[in-house]
């Protein structure tokens, strides 16, 4: 399942960047295109010790040159370890985020590798109208095989998101919102998630 998921995810991004134009189709598939969007934000570059200290937090150089602001302590579950910024690059490589947009809103899925083998996931929704209900799931594939991660319950909000904090992740890492999440509005529609992933390779 997890080699024909991927080979599918690299044909595609293949014959994108090979066409370097868009492929029309049926003129009713042409008058409601699906719309896909990968947004590359804000990268981590460097660290302020001093800034870092004054809230808790303390910046730590691992072996590889590597560093990271973790909390001072461990047990305050308010604070998170930041994302890792590689030494030879002075850029974060190891974040990575997908936003998927539809008729009703959208759906994102973002991976933050916060140690040896572990990720940190947030993923979610907004939609146009208030939600009074989700089942959201989210598949994982590594080199160890395939996982999932889930959420369901109650909201009176037109968005919602949760972490999923330090899962193992070893090697090649394959991380999606499954297309059956979904978000059942106040007007009784059901809003479908379109399917966010990113790929990441967890050392």
């Amino acid at each position: 399942m997890r080699g024909k998921k991927l080979a599918g995810v690299f044909a595609v991004l293949l014959a994108t960047v090979a066409g370097g134009a868009t492929v029309l189709g049926s003129p009713a598939a042409a008058s409601t295109p699906a719309t896909y969007t990968l947004q590359r934000g804000m990268n981590t570059t460097g660290f302020d010790a001093k800034v870092a200290a004054a809230h808790g937090y303390k910046i730590v150089t691992y072996a590889d040159g590597s560093q990271q602001s973790v909390p001072v302590n461990p047990s305050d579950k308010s604070k998170k370890p930041s994302t890792i910024v590689h030494p030879q690059s002075g850029v974060n490589l190891y974040t990575a985020q997908d936003t998927v947009y539809g008729d009703c809103g959208y759906s994102f899925i973002e991976s933050d590798i916060v140690g040896t083998h572990k990720v940190n996931i947030r993923s979610g929704y907004k939609v146009k109208e208030t939600s009074v209900y989700h089942g959201w799931s989210i598949y994982l594939s590594d080199n160890n095989g395939d996982s999932y991660q889930g959420n369901s319950g109650a909201n009176a909000s037109a968005s919602w998101s949760k972490w999923w904090d330090n899962l193992t992740q070893v090697g090649s890492s394959f991380e999606e919102v499954r297309t059956s999440s979904y978000a059942l509005l106040i007007d009784g529609e059901v809003c479908t998630s379109g399917g966010p992933y990113v790929l990441l390779y967890v050392s």
